[in-house]
């Protein structure tokens, strides 16, 4: 069963994560002539950029679960699986103490808060930079 905290957090994160990640189709639909060409490149982006968010959570979140509480809320895919199951931020085989977990869930809700911040303060920077340079764009790609 998942906590009250997982199905509140999880759907806002999702959101957060899909924003950044439409944003930066928006970006490079702007910046290429082709749609295809846009759709690949921006695919390729944020796939890479998380395929290595969600490779430094693993790392990170080996060094102990405190950290990967911290870490993983900033990674797409870890963050899901944190949220949900909040026993995976342990080492396998270990059982955590009620202590350990209350810990845990609540640097994981404390961390999960600020990433959506992060993620929606990068999503409307990149949309207000968008913004203003778009007569720009479309000027340069018209020429």
């Amino acid at each position: 069963m998942t906590s009250l905290e997982a199905a509140l957090l999880t759907p806002l994160l999702m959101i957060a994560f899909a924003a950044l990640a439409a944003m930066v189709g928006l970006q490079f639909s702007l910046l290429s002539r082709k749609t295809v060409q846009a759709v690949m490149i921006s695919t390729g982006i944020v796939m890479g950029a998380a395929g290595l968010l969600w490779g430094c959570g693993i790392v990170m979140g080996n060094a102990g679960h405190y950290v990967a509480g911290v870490v993983w809320p900033f990674t797409p895919f870890p963050a899901v699986q944190a949220l949900i199951d909040p026993g995976s931020l342990f080492e396998t085989g270990s059982s955590p103490s009620g202590t350990d977990m209350l810990n845990v869930r609540i640097t994981r809700l404390v961390f999960s808060l600020v990433s959506m911040a992060v993620y929606a303060a990068v999503t409307y920077s990149l949309y207000k930079n968008m913004v203003r340079s778009f007569d720009m764009t479309v000027r340069r790609q018209s020429a």
